[in-house]
């Protein structure tokens, strides 16, 4: 059984929220790549529909043009934010710290 704490921050650095962003992004981004590789006309560039390996690279491209926008704002929200207030985590950590996690 997992017990849950709550750690309070002054703020995420932004190494942080970049990795969260391309984690959360990247499912989406190579299951439209490997749509486009397998002919699905899915990804569309300049008005171009585009398939195969160009659109595979260019929905890596997508993703990760997409993932430094709103990594972007998310910086600026963050440091917002923590001028006026702590950032709340809460976390889970096991009931035997030696026990290994499954």
């Amino acid at each position: 059984m997992a017990i849950e704490k709550v750690a309070s921050t002054k703020g995420l650095t932004a190494s942080t929220l970049l990795k969260l962003i391309l984690i959360g992004y990247s499912p989406f981004g190579v299951l439209l790549g490997i749509l486009s590789l397998l002919g699905v006309r899915i990804v569309k560039f300049n008005e171009h529909v585009v398939t195969g390996i160009k659109g595979l690279l260019t929905s890596i491209l997508i993703l990760v043009i997409c993932s430094l926008f709103s990594w972007l704002l998310l910086i600026i929200g963050n440091w917002l934010y923590t001028r006026f207030r702590t950032i709340d985590i809460t976390y889970k950590t096991p009931d035997n710290p030696h026990q290994q996690t499954q």
